[in-house]
């Protein structure tokens, strides 16, 4: 597989914020975001690396969780084996995703979709497959698209829903506390989060 990087922090973002976690960040992505913070992932250097050193890599390095990033992990013909051969040694493994794509992966796969503007597509299964939905608060997100249809039936099985800050700008912080109002207007709540390994510096 076509990987960037390999290395342990804690989760800047989403639910598992604080948690120690080892990236493992693939190659290539399917979309071009204009403030993307890895833009490396898909226009810089990667190695081709077999899944089971992968794993020996990512294991060495502790942690609680394995997080699969990019990048579009989704875009990865081998990601289900990927995830099969980490699923063997933690309990819990993460998957990164814009959730534009899918394929078929383990049930016990936490996946976190992050849509991105300007459309703010979704592939239907993960819209019903997602543990959390987030959403990068920026000038383009609002109400409307916060209740499309396929976020609407996220939203309605219970999906973790979070308003995450764009590079802790307090524009955006203000953006992010008018639409928590908005949605739970329509009973959704929602969480608003900083990105915290920016806060704190760290990779």
């Amino acid at each position: 597989m076509k990987v960037v990087e390999i290395f342990r922090s804690i989760e800047g973002e989403g639910a598992l914020m604080g948690k120690a976690v080892v990236f493992i960040r693939l190659y290539g992505c399917n979309m071009r975001c204009a403030w993307c913070d890895s833009v490396y992932s898909f226009e810089g250097k990667y190695e081709e690396i077999a899944i089971d050193e992968i794993v020996s890599k990512a294991a060495l390095l502790g942690g609680a969780i394995f997080s699969v990033t990019g990048g579009e992990p989704f875009i990865h013909n081998e990601l289900g084996a990927l995830c099969d051969a980490l699923l063997k040694l933690w309990k819990k493994v993460k998957i990164e995703t814009n959730g534009s794509l899918w394929r078929e992966i383990d049930k016990n796969v936490y996946i976190v979709a992050s849509p991105k503007p300007p459309k703010y597509a979704i592939n239907f299964n993960i819209a019903l497959r997602a543990n959390e939905l987030k959403f990068v608060v920026d000038e383009s997100l609002n109400l409307k698209t916060l209740l499309k249809k396929p976020f609407r039936a996220a939203y309605d099985r219970g999906v973790t829903t979070i308003l995450q800050l764009e590079s802790n700008k307090k524009t955006s912080l203000k953006r992010a506390l008018a639409l928590q109002d908005e949605l739970l207007s329509f009973g959704v709540v929602s969480r608003v989060l900083p990105q915290l390994h920016k806060l704190l510096e760290l990779p």
